[in-house]
């Protein structure tokens, strides 16, 4: 589900029209001069608001930048601490969710949306209060958020973080993959051939003896299967 537009900070829509279909009756929008003189006018006001709107925008989470984001931070007791504009948005982002939600799967689908965008993440719950995280685009360090998405998290909850790049096989109807190469499906008439994506684990709450390795690197394939859609 994607978040919802929250931002009503808009630009007034037709300014200068709305601003002369104010004057009373059509006896005074029929003094030419005036009208001339009120569009002059609100012209420059209209240039006011949109500045206005431009700075009011400048202040929100997902735009601030430098001070206006330490603003933001500090008004929740949260203190940049040498960290870059992305990963402090980021970790603010977190908290704000996690304090006005309750915890439920839907609240953390939620939060993770608004950290990584819809379609950028996906999530697996396993047995033993397991719950994987793997995250496909990200323009911020995971490692600095793991404790405030851990806070997220119902207890006892066992997480495991993971950050892909590349794109991963799938079948017929999963966009956000691809499948093997088909007879069709060439360069310049030799069978495709390439490496995969590569997974690594970011972070797991606790050892697991079947995960020793961090990273999984694909070796090159090159087939001729051809795949029906």
């Amino acid at each position: 589900m994607a978040t919802k537009d929250v931002n009503h900070i808009k630009p007034l829509d037709n300014f200068v029209q709305e601003g002369i279909d104010y004057l009373p009756g059509d006896f005074m929008k029929e003094k030419e001069n005036l009208v001339k003189f009120l569009t002059i006018y609100l012209k420059r006001l209209a240039a006011i608001d949109v500045a206005f709107v431009n700075l009011a925008e400048g202040r929100l989470l997902n735009n601030a930048t430098g001070i206006n984001l330490d603003e933001i931070g500090a008004q929740y007791g949260l203190e940049r601490d040498g960290m870059s504009d992305t990963n402090y948005r980021a970790i603010i982002t977190i908290l704000l969710a996690t304090h006005a939600r309750c915890g439920t799967r839907e609240d953390i689908i939620g939060t993770l949306t608004q950290l990584f965008g819809y379609g950028n993440f996906s999530t697996m719950k396993g047995d033993n209060y397991r719950l994987d995280i793997n995250a496909s685009k990200t323009c911020f360090d995971l490692q600095s958020t793991i404790e405030e998405i851990e806070d997220m998290l119902p207890l006892p909850t066992h997480l495991r973080l993971t950050e892909s790049q590349g794109v991963p096989f799938g079948f017929n109807g999963d966009t956000t993959a691809e499948g093997f190469s088909s007879v069709g499906d060439t360069n310049n008439g030799e069978p495709k051939e390439g490496n995969g994506g590569w997974a690594s684990i970011v972070y797991t709450s606790d050892s697991e003896t079947d995960f020793t390795s961090t990273t999984t690197d694909h070796d090159p394939i090159s087939t001729d299967v051809t795949v029906e859609s």
